[in-house]
C-alpha cells in the first residue's frame, strides 16, 4: 500500500529551488531594465541589457577534457 499520494507526487513534483533561482534570475533582471527605464535613457539601458548578456553568454567555455 504505502503512502496514497506516493505515484502522482513522482510524478508532480514541484521544484522548490529552481522556482527559486528562475525567480531570482527575473527580479534582477526586470530590476535591472525598470530600473535603467525609469531613471536613465531608454538607449542606455538597451545598450547595457546587451552588453550584460554577451558578458554572461558569450564567454568562452574552459574544455577541460582538452578535446
Amino acid at each position: 500500500m504505502g503512502v496514497p499520494f506516493a505515484r502522482y507526487w513522482r510524478a508532480h513534483y514541484f521544484d522548490w529551488i529552481t522556482f527559486a533561482r528562475r525567480g531570482a534570475i527575473y527580479a534582477w533582471a526586470g530590476g535591472f531594465v525598470a530600473g535603467t527605464v525609469l531613471f536613465g535613457s531608454p538607449d542606455l539601458t538597451l545598450r547595457r541589457a546587451i552588453s550584460k548578456y554577451h558578458y554572461y553568454f558569450s564567454m568562452p567555455t574552459l574544455d577541460l577534457a582538452a578535446n
